[in-house]
Protein backbone atom coordinates (compact mmCIF):
# COMPACT_ATOMS: atom_id res chain seq x y z
CA UNK A 1 0.00 0.00 0.00
CA UNK A 2 1.10 3.48 -0.48
CA UNK A 3 1.08 6.35 2.47
CA UNK A 4 -2.62 7.95 2.76
CA UNK A 5 -0.61 11.60 2.17
CA UNK A 6 0.63 10.03 -0.97
CA UNK A 7 -2.48 8.83 -2.15
CA UNK A 8 -4.48 11.97 -1.83
CA UNK A 9 -1.27 13.99 -3.13
CA UNK A 10 -2.09 11.79 -6.36
CA UNK A 11 -6.07 12.18 -6.19
CA UNK A 12 -5.66 16.24 -5.68
CA UNK A 13 -3.36 16.19 -8.87
CA UNK A 14 -5.18 14.17 -10.78
CA UNK A 15 -8.39 16.54 -10.10
CA UNK A 16 -6.15 19.42 -10.74
CA UNK A 17 -4.80 18.02 -14.24
CA UNK A 18 -8.69 17.16 -15.69
CA UNK A 19 -9.77 20.61 -14.48
CA UNK A 20 -7.13 22.06 -16.65
CA UNK A 21 -7.66 19.59 -19.13
CA UNK A 22 -11.01 20.06 -19.37
CA UNK A 23 -10.52 23.98 -19.57
CA UNK A 24 -8.00 23.28 -22.72
CA UNK A 25 -8.73 24.83 -26.46
CA UNK A 26 -11.24 22.44 -27.83
CA UNK A 27 -11.49 20.44 -24.91
CA UNK A 28 -14.95 20.15 -24.91
CA UNK A 29 -15.39 19.76 -29.24
CA UNK A 30 -16.42 23.55 -29.35
CA UNK A 31 -15.47 25.44 -31.86
CA UNK A 32 -12.15 27.27 -30.71
CA UNK A 33 -13.46 30.98 -31.69
CA UNK A 34 -16.32 33.09 -32.07
CA UNK A 35 -17.52 33.44 -35.48
CA UNK A 36 -20.06 36.28 -37.38
CA UNK A 37 -22.34 33.66 -39.55
CA UNK A 38 -23.85 35.47 -42.56
CA UNK A 39 -27.10 36.79 -41.86
CA UNK A 40 -30.11 33.96 -41.74
CA UNK A 41 -27.02 31.14 -42.56
CA UNK A 42 -26.87 29.69 -39.08
CA UNK A 43 -29.77 26.67 -38.05
CA UNK A 44 -30.63 24.77 -35.53
CA UNK A 45 -28.39 21.23 -34.74
CA UNK A 46 -26.93 19.49 -31.92
CA UNK A 47 -23.67 17.42 -31.37
CA UNK A 48 -23.17 15.89 -28.59
CA UNK A 49 -25.60 16.95 -26.10
CA UNK A 50 -24.81 20.19 -26.67
CA UNK A 51 -26.09 23.20 -29.33
CA UNK A 52 -24.37 22.79 -32.18
CA UNK A 53 -23.07 25.47 -34.79
CA UNK A 54 -24.26 25.10 -38.03
CA UNK A 55 -24.77 27.12 -41.06
CA UNK A 56 -26.05 26.74 -44.94
CA UNK A 57 -24.68 29.61 -46.96
CA UNK A 58 -23.41 30.57 -50.54
CA UNK A 59 -19.44 29.46 -51.53
CA UNK A 60 -18.92 33.78 -51.82
CA UNK A 61 -19.65 33.98 -48.26
CA UNK A 62 -17.47 31.29 -46.65
CA UNK A 63 -13.98 31.29 -45.79
CA UNK A 64 -11.59 28.71 -43.87
CA UNK A 65 -11.92 30.10 -40.62
CA UNK A 66 -15.83 30.16 -40.83
CA UNK A 67 -15.84 26.76 -42.07
CA UNK A 68 -13.67 25.55 -39.34
CA UNK A 69 -15.90 26.68 -36.93
CA UNK A 70 -18.98 24.86 -37.52
CA UNK A 71 -19.93 21.30 -36.85
CA UNK A 72 -22.30 20.74 -39.76
CA UNK A 73 -23.03 23.40 -42.99
CA UNK A 74 -24.12 23.25 -46.46
CA UNK A 75 -22.54 25.46 -49.23
CA UNK A 76 -24.76 26.78 -52.22
CA UNK A 77 -23.34 27.55 -55.50
CA UNK A 78 -19.95 25.77 -54.73
CA UNK A 79 -18.77 25.95 -58.77
CA UNK A 80 -19.39 27.96 -61.39
CA UNK A 81 -22.16 26.44 -63.87
CA UNK A 82 -19.54 25.92 -66.37
CA UNK A 83 -16.90 24.19 -64.07
CA UNK A 84 -19.39 21.89 -62.71
CA UNK A 85 -20.98 20.58 -65.78
CA UNK A 86 -17.11 19.79 -66.59
CA UNK A 87 -16.39 18.35 -63.17
CA UNK A 88 -19.35 16.31 -63.91
CA UNK A 89 -18.08 15.43 -67.40
CA UNK A 90 -15.11 14.23 -66.27
CA UNK A 91 -16.42 11.80 -63.56
CA UNK A 92 -18.81 10.18 -65.85
CA UNK A 93 -15.71 9.19 -68.37
CA UNK A 94 -14.02 7.23 -65.36
CA UNK A 95 -13.55 3.82 -67.42
CA UNK A 96 -15.97 1.34 -65.33
CA UNK A 97 -13.38 -1.20 -64.48
CA UNK A 98 -11.27 1.62 -62.58
CA UNK A 99 -13.75 1.94 -59.99
CA UNK A 100 -13.59 -0.14 -57.00
CA UNK A 101 -17.19 -1.94 -55.39
CA UNK A 102 -17.46 -1.88 -51.56
CA UNK A 103 -20.14 -4.15 -50.25
CA UNK A 104 -19.87 -5.41 -47.10
CA UNK A 105 -23.14 -6.18 -46.15
CA UNK A 106 -22.21 -9.80 -45.71
CA UNK A 107 -20.22 -11.41 -42.84
CA UNK A 108 -16.82 -11.88 -44.11
CA UNK A 109 -14.19 -14.41 -42.63
CA UNK A 110 -10.52 -13.20 -41.27
CA UNK A 111 -7.53 -15.24 -40.51
CA UNK A 112 -7.12 -18.83 -41.15
CA UNK A 113 -9.79 -19.83 -38.38
CA UNK A 114 -12.71 -20.19 -40.17
CA UNK A 115 -14.23 -17.75 -37.92
CA UNK A 116 -17.01 -14.97 -39.34
CA UNK A 117 -17.19 -11.68 -38.48
CA UNK A 118 -19.89 -9.07 -38.74
CA UNK A 119 -18.34 -5.59 -40.52
CA UNK A 120 -19.14 -2.85 -37.95
CA UNK A 121 -20.38 -0.29 -40.86
CA UNK A 122 -22.61 -2.31 -43.96
CA UNK A 123 -21.69 -0.20 -47.33
CA UNK A 124 -22.57 -0.67 -50.98
CA UNK A 125 -21.09 1.89 -53.35
CA UNK A 126 -18.58 2.55 -55.80
CA UNK A 127 -15.30 4.68 -55.60
CA UNK A 128 -12.33 6.50 -57.32
CA UNK A 129 -9.19 7.12 -55.57
CA UNK A 130 -7.93 10.43 -56.50
CA UNK A 131 -4.80 8.88 -54.35
CA UNK A 132 -3.94 6.45 -56.95
CA UNK A 133 -1.00 7.54 -59.10
CA UNK A 134 -2.81 6.24 -62.30
CA UNK A 135 -5.76 9.14 -61.14
CA UNK A 136 -3.65 11.98 -60.33
CA UNK A 137 -4.99 14.11 -63.86
CA UNK A 138 -8.56 13.91 -62.65
CA UNK A 139 -7.52 15.00 -58.92
CA UNK A 140 -5.56 17.81 -60.49
CA UNK A 141 -8.89 18.81 -61.75
CA UNK A 142 -10.96 18.52 -58.55
CA UNK A 143 -8.62 19.46 -55.56
CA UNK A 144 -7.66 23.16 -56.36
CA UNK A 145 -11.47 23.75 -55.58
CA UNK A 146 -11.24 22.87 -52.07
CA UNK A 147 -7.82 24.02 -50.90
CA UNK A 148 -9.07 26.96 -49.74
CA UNK A 149 -11.65 26.17 -47.64
CA UNK A 150 -10.67 22.98 -46.43
CA UNK A 151 -7.18 22.78 -46.38
CA UNK A 152 -5.74 24.17 -43.03
CA UNK A 153 -2.17 24.73 -42.01
CA UNK A 154 0.03 21.52 -42.00
CA UNK A 155 -2.87 19.99 -43.50
CA UNK A 156 -3.43 18.13 -46.54
CA UNK A 157 -6.63 16.18 -48.33
CA UNK A 158 -7.73 13.09 -48.62
CA UNK A 159 -9.90 12.39 -52.22
CA UNK A 160 -12.50 10.65 -53.64
CA UNK A 161 -14.94 10.05 -55.90
CA UNK A 162 -18.10 8.42 -54.94
CA UNK A 163 -20.93 6.63 -57.55
CA UNK A 164 -24.01 5.01 -55.73
CA UNK A 165 -26.53 3.13 -57.79
CA UNK A 166 -29.93 2.45 -57.05
CA UNK A 167 -29.79 0.28 -53.50
CA UNK A 168 -26.32 1.78 -52.35
CA UNK A 169 -26.24 2.82 -48.85
CA UNK A 170 -24.00 3.24 -45.67
CA UNK A 171 -24.93 2.97 -41.90
CA UNK A 172 -24.11 4.73 -39.48
CA UNK A 173 -20.45 5.61 -38.89
CA UNK A 174 -18.44 8.54 -37.90
CA UNK A 175 -15.67 8.94 -40.58
CA UNK A 176 -13.27 8.89 -37.69
CA UNK A 177 -9.76 7.02 -38.43
CA UNK A 178 -6.39 7.13 -39.55
CA UNK A 179 -5.23 7.57 -42.98
CA UNK A 180 -2.30 7.01 -44.70
CA UNK A 181 -0.58 8.40 -48.27
CA UNK A 182 2.24 5.97 -48.62
CA UNK A 183 2.12 3.17 -45.82
CA UNK A 184 4.45 4.87 -43.96
CA UNK A 185 2.85 8.36 -42.90
CA UNK A 186 -0.22 8.93 -40.53
CA UNK A 187 -3.10 11.13 -40.67
CA UNK A 188 -6.10 12.05 -38.71
CA UNK A 189 -9.20 12.77 -40.34
CA UNK A 190 -10.33 16.18 -38.89
CA UNK A 191 -12.86 17.63 -41.43
CA UNK A 192 -15.00 15.82 -44.27
CA UNK A 193 -16.71 17.31 -47.18
CA UNK A 194 -18.58 16.15 -50.00
CA UNK A 195 -19.50 17.76 -53.38
CA UNK A 196 -22.53 16.87 -55.06
CA UNK A 197 -23.21 16.59 -58.52
CA UNK A 198 -26.84 15.55 -59.12
CA UNK A 199 -29.27 17.32 -61.33
CA UNK A 200 -32.65 17.36 -59.93
CA UNK A 201 -32.69 15.02 -57.29
CA UNK A 202 -35.56 14.66 -55.33
CA UNK A 203 -35.90 14.13 -51.43
CA UNK A 204 -38.10 11.21 -52.57
CA UNK A 205 -35.36 9.19 -54.45
CA UNK A 206 -32.86 8.68 -51.39
CA UNK A 207 -29.58 8.94 -51.39
CA UNK A 208 -29.64 11.19 -48.42
CA UNK A 209 -26.66 12.24 -45.89
CA UNK A 210 -28.84 11.49 -42.09
CA UNK A 211 -27.19 13.55 -39.39
CA UNK A 212 -27.51 11.33 -36.66
CA UNK A 213 -26.05 13.73 -34.03
CA UNK A 214 -28.99 16.07 -34.55
CA UNK A 215 -31.91 15.70 -32.51
CA UNK A 216 -34.60 15.53 -35.45
CA UNK A 217 -31.71 13.43 -37.73
CA UNK A 218 -32.43 15.79 -40.59
CA UNK A 219 -31.95 14.46 -43.91
CA UNK A 220 -29.76 16.38 -46.29
CA UNK A 221 -30.17 15.45 -50.09
CA UNK A 222 -27.46 15.90 -52.51
CA UNK A 223 -28.74 18.37 -55.03
CA UNK A 224 -26.57 19.89 -57.51
CA UNK A 225 -23.32 22.08 -56.97
CA UNK A 226 -23.79 21.73 -52.79
CA UNK A 227 -21.06 20.91 -50.50
CA UNK A 228 -21.61 19.35 -47.55
CA UNK A 229 -19.17 19.44 -44.82
CA UNK A 230 -18.60 18.54 -41.05
CA UNK A 231 -16.17 18.48 -37.94
CA UNK A 232 -14.98 14.77 -37.55
CA UNK A 233 -16.05 12.04 -35.63
CA UNK A 234 -19.93 13.10 -36.48
CA UNK A 235 -22.14 10.41 -36.40
CA UNK A 236 -24.30 10.10 -39.97
CA UNK A 237 -25.37 7.56 -42.52
CA UNK A 238 -26.55 7.66 -46.05
CA UNK A 239 -30.07 6.25 -46.91
CA UNK A 240 -30.65 3.75 -49.79
CA UNK A 241 -30.87 5.03 -53.19
CA UNK A 242 -33.91 4.83 -54.70
CA UNK A 243 -33.82 6.05 -57.94
CA UNK A 244 -32.43 3.91 -61.16
CA UNK A 245 -30.20 7.71 -61.51
CA UNK A 246 -26.88 7.48 -60.31
CA UNK A 247 -25.75 9.73 -57.10
CA UNK A 248 -22.71 11.47 -58.11
CA UNK A 249 -19.82 12.99 -55.73
CA UNK A 250 -16.21 14.06 -54.93
CA UNK A 251 -15.53 13.83 -51.68
CA UNK A 252 -12.85 13.95 -48.80
CA UNK A 253 -11.39 14.85 -45.77
CA UNK A 254 -9.14 17.66 -44.14
CA UNK A 255 -6.47 15.29 -42.68
CA UNK A 256 -3.71 16.64 -39.63
CA UNK A 257 -0.35 14.87 -39.22
CA UNK A 258 -0.94 12.18 -36.07
CA UNK A 259 1.23 13.50 -33.09
CA UNK A 260 2.16 11.77 -30.45
CA UNK A 261 0.57 12.13 -27.57
CA UNK A 262 3.19 14.31 -25.41
CA UNK A 263 3.59 16.61 -28.14
CA UNK A 264 -0.45 17.35 -27.89
CA UNK A 265 0.21 17.83 -24.54
CA UNK A 266 2.96 20.50 -24.82
CA UNK A 267 0.90 21.97 -27.56
CA UNK A 268 -2.16 22.43 -26.14
CA UNK A 269 0.17 23.99 -22.86
CA UNK A 270 1.60 26.69 -25.19
CA UNK A 271 -2.05 27.33 -27.03
CA UNK A 272 -3.62 27.88 -23.11
CA UNK A 273 -3.38 31.32 -21.89
CA UNK A 274 -1.11 32.39 -19.13
CA UNK A 275 -3.39 31.55 -15.83
CA UNK A 276 -4.06 27.85 -17.44
CA UNK A 277 -1.21 27.11 -18.00
CA UNK A 278 0.26 28.10 -14.29
CA UNK A 279 -2.61 25.52 -13.12
CA UNK A 280 -1.52 23.00 -15.30
CA UNK A 281 2.62 23.01 -14.71
CA UNK A 282 0.95 23.18 -10.57
CA UNK A 283 -1.00 20.02 -11.32
CA UNK A 284 2.18 18.23 -13.20
CA UNK A 285 3.99 19.28 -10.13
CA UNK A 286 1.67 17.96 -7.44
CA UNK A 287 1.67 14.82 -9.86
CA UNK A 288 5.16 14.45 -9.82
CA UNK A 289 5.51 15.00 -6.57
CA UNK A 290 2.60 11.90 -4.96
CA UNK A 291 4.28 9.85 -7.43
CA UNK A 292 7.83 10.39 -6.59
CA UNK A 293 6.03 9.71 -2.44
CA UNK A 294 4.47 6.22 -3.66
CA UNK A 295 7.87 5.04 -5.31
CA UNK A 296 10.40 6.37 -2.54
CA UNK A 297 8.08 5.07 0.74
CA UNK A 298 4.81 3.42 -0.48
CA UNK A 299 5.91 0.36 -1.06
CA UNK A 300 7.67 -2.55 0.79
CA UNK A 301 8.32 -6.06 0.69
CA UNK A 302 4.92 -7.58 2.59
CA UNK A 303 2.57 -4.62 1.36
CA UNK A 304 2.09 -3.03 4.54
CA UNK A 305 4.44 0.36 3.98
CA UNK A 306 4.41 0.36 7.22
CA UNK A 307 8.26 1.01 9.33
CA UNK A 308 8.67 -2.16 11.03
Amino acid sequence: MCMPQAREGLWFAAVVLAVAAAALPGATGAPPSKIVLPAGSAFNCKTKGRPGTCAKMDRKDASWSVIDALDIGVLSNYLQESQAQTFLKAIKEIPKDDWVKIDNKETRKYGNNGKAYKASVDMSYEYYDLQHQDHLSLRRLLEPVFTDLFQGPGQKLSMFVGKYSEGSYVTAHTDGGVVTFDGTDRYERKRAFLLYLNEEWEMSEGGLFTDEEDAGKPGYTPGWNTVLHFRVPRWHLVTPVKSPKTRWSVYGWAVDPVVPFPMRVLKAVREAGAGLQVVLVLGLFLLCAAAFTILRKGFRPGGSGKKE
